[in-house]
This record gives structure tokens, C-alpha cells and sequence, in this order.
């Protein structure tokens, strides 16, 4: 399936790109024509039916700019490179009876033309470098023409170089490099192509909550556009795709779709390369959602959470030597260990008791003892002190993390 891009240009970009891109493999372009550069703004809703959208121009894109962060496409710029410049000076040399102190050129970065002429070692008279992005730019380059400084104007804007052509003012459009632009083009589809596929990731979810709440729980379906099955411990399976769920979990209504539920929930999502290690990855997430939370891990084994509130990430994966020697020590998993990890950074204190353990994993006292124990045998906990409980029964005990 072909890639679509819009392309929002003038009639002279849009001949050009039409000449350069028979060639390109899966990628179908639908252009979008302005007759000002302002005009481009009005073009925006029809081009995000695109998979991404292109500015040709720099003035148009400065019209869409503030626009681009609440687009529901990417949208790139085709910038001007040393390579357009370069390869325009050189064809004028080439080509044009005028000298190069002869030209007024405008560019969005004069840098491009003073390396071009270090490059060249020029010595000669420079030509006069004007900026694309000035509001009298046509005010600028045609006084130097009628004042005789100049003899030929060079600009990459579109709209310029047609007024000024249509004055009978000599002209040269600013030529643009064939090769990085379908070098872009090339770009954009590989990154879209990325970004569809991580979009399909098989992606399941678990979820607990009261059967009171079966209505809510059908209306955040409908809203990740999941699939569902119930299980026989009476947890509920969800089926969607990563692409949805993470749209989901970036809206800002999340948070009133669930106020629907009245009773506490937990939710657990899971991204994998199959069904099977996406529903392993959501198992392993609930385990961290306390009521009323959603933790997702994703197929890099990293852990995102807790939604809607807070949208922080840790690795579960050991990749430090010593984390693996550590759980490769006590025999503890890397998950386990993770999840103890987090438990010491989020304290502001780096001593605990096993209920403080066992209240942070929602896990038992017991099961909690266990993990210290296997921490304590190989010197990575000390017992520190103890807590007196001012109740019957013996002290609590107090471990200091080594770190």
C-alpha cells in the first residue's frame, strides 16, 4: 500500500516535483496549490487526509508553523541546503554573462553562500546576500537592481521570482537539489512506514474492575476501539492495537472516560511482537497498577504509568552489568528486581520495612520477606535497626539499601 503525501505548493514547486518523482517506489503525492503563501493555511484540512504533508516554501510553511503541533499528520519543510546553493551559483557561473559581486541572492542561512565562497577560495567581490525570511524582501532586491548595484536577482521564493519575471526584472530561481529532495521524500515514507508498523503492534490489555461497572467498562472499549473477552477469574482481555491505545492515552477526555467507573479499577496493557508476549507484558503491568491506575509495557520491557496521572517510564530490561550480576546473585527476576528498584528510588528515604515493601508491590508481607531475604544473603540489604510497633507482637524490622 502506497504512502500518501500532500504536498502544499505553488504551481512552479509542484511542476518540479511532478518532473523529478516518476520514480519513486510506493509513495503517491496529492498537491495542494496556493496562490499566496497566507492562502496555505486554508489548504491544512484537506491535506491531513494525507499520511504527511510537505511544505514547498519557506513563507507558507511560516503560515502553518504555529499550526503543526495540533496536526493530526507530520508535516515537513523542504529546507534550503548549501547543496541548492552550490549547485545555483555554479549554473549561473555556467551559464549567465554576470559575475558573481553582480548577483543580489536570498537565502535563509547567509552562512550557506560565505562557505560556498571559502570553498571556492573567492577572493572577488561578494554578491549581496540578502535573507529570505525579510518582510521586504522584493523592496530590498529591486532597489539594488534599479539603482544599478545589481544585475541579476537570485531568490527561492516562489511568489517573488514570478512578480519579479512578470516585471521584466532578470531572475534566476534558486535551483533545488534533486537528489536531497527525493532523499526526503524517501526519508518521510521510511519513517512512516516505521511508525504504521508500530502502530499495529499487537497490543492486549487486562483489566479489573466491579460488574457494576460492565457499562463504563464497554463505553473505554469503544473508546480504544478494543475487542474483549471475559476470563474465568472474572478479569477482562482486551484486543486493540498500539497506534489506538496510545492515541487513547494522549487525549486529554481520558480522564472523564474514567470517571464513569464508580468502584476502583486496575488496568494492565502490554505491547509484543505477538499476541501471546503482548498478554504476558500486560500481566506483568497490572501487577504495578494500584485502583483506579493503568501501566503499559511496551515490547522493549519498559514500564509507562501510571495513566492517566502521571506518564513516567522505567526500564525493566537488566542492561547494566551490575543489575544483571545482582539479579543473576539473588536469583531474582528481572522483573522483581525492577519493581524493588523502583520501590527504592520513589522513597525519599533509603530505609523500609517489609510492609513498606509489601504495600508498594500489593503483595503480602510474606512474599515481600522473601524477596529481603534473598537481598540480605547476598549483602545488598543490611538490617539497620528496628521499629517498635506499640502493639503486641515483635519489632519491625529496618533495611538500608547498598547501593
Amino acid at each position: 500500500m502506497p504512502i500518501k503525501i500532500a504536498f502544499i505548493s505553488s504551481k512552479a514547486y509542484k511542476n518540479y516535483i511532478s518532473s523529478i518523482s516518476q520514480n519513486l517506489d510506493d509513495i503517491q503525492l496529492e498537491f495542494f496549490i496556493y496562490e499566496e503563501p497566507e492562502d496555505a493555511i486554508t489548504l491544512l484540512p484537506a491535506a491531513q487526509n494525507a499520511d504527511a504533508i510537505i511544505v514547498g516554501g519557506l513563507l507558507p510553511f511560516q503560515q502553518i508553523q504555529p499550526l503543526v503541533p495540533q496536526l493530526s499528520v507530520p508535516c515537513h519543510y523542504m529546507a534550503q541546503d548549501e547543496t541548492a546553493v552550490a549547485t545555483t551559483l555554479l549554473s549561473i557561473l555556467q551559464n549567465e554573462q554576470v559575475s558573481l559581486h553582480e548577483l543580489a541572492i536570498d537565502v535563509i542561512d547567509p552562512t550557506f553562500v560565505s562557505n560556498i565562497l571559502d570553498d571556492m577560495n573567492y577572493t572577488g567581490d561578494l554578491p549581496y546576500i540578502l535573507s529570505s525570511t525579510s518582510q521586504h524582501l522584493y523592496k530590498e532586491h529591486t532597489q539594488l537592481f534599479h539603482e544599478g548595484s545589481v544585475k541579476l536577482i537570485v531568490t527561492g521564493v516562489h511568489q517573488l521570482y514570478e512578480k519579479l519575471e512578470n516585471e521584466n526584472i532578470p531572475v534566476f530561481r534558486m535551483k533545488d537539489s534533486k537528489s536531497a529532495t527525493l532523499r526526503k521524500m524517501e526519508e518521510i515514507k521510511s519513517e512512516l512506514l516505521l511508525q504504521k508498523s508500530k502502530e499495529n503492534r499487537a497490543t492486549t490489555g487486562i483489566i479489573e474492575c466491579s460488574e457494576d461497572d460492565f457499562q463504563s467498562f464497554i463505553q473505554f472499549t469503544k473508546y480504544i476501539h478494543a475487542s474483549y473477552k471475559k476470563k474465568q477469574d472474572g478479569r477482562f482481555e482486551l484486543y486493540t492495537t498500539s497506534g489506538r491505545l496510545q492515541q487513547a492515552l494522549d487525549r486529554e477526555d481520558l480522564i472523564h472516560v474514567l470517571a464513569q467507573f464508580n468502584s476502583p479499577y486496575r488496568m494492565g496493557f502490554g505491547y509484543g511482537e505477538s499476541m501471546a508476549e503482548a498478554l504476558q507484558h500486560a500481566q506483568e503491568a497490572i501487577h504495578f497498577a494500584t485502583p483506579g491506575d493503568i501501566f503499559l509495557i511496551d515490547e522493549r520491557t519498559k514500564l509507562f504509568g501510571p495513566f492517566p496521572s502521571e506518564k513516567r517510564s522505567i526500564s525493566l530490561k537488566l542492561d547494566k552489568p551490575q543489575l544483571k550480576l545482582m539479579a543473576e546473585k539473588t536469583k531474582l527476576s528481572s522483573l522483581s528486581l525492577s519493581k524493588f528498584l523502583q520501590f527504592i528510588a520513589d522513597r525519599q528515604s533509603d530505609q523500609f520495612t517489609a510492609q513498606d515493601l509489601a504495600d508498594y508491590l500489593h503483595v503480602t508481607r510474606r512474599t515481600a520477606e522473601r524477596t529481603i531475604k534473598k537481598l540480605l544473603d547476598h549483602a545488598y540489604l543490611v538490617q539497620s535497626s528496628s521499629e517498635m510497633t506499640y502493639q503486641k507482637g515483635r519489632p519491625k524490622a529496618v533495611y538500608t539499601f547498598l547501593t
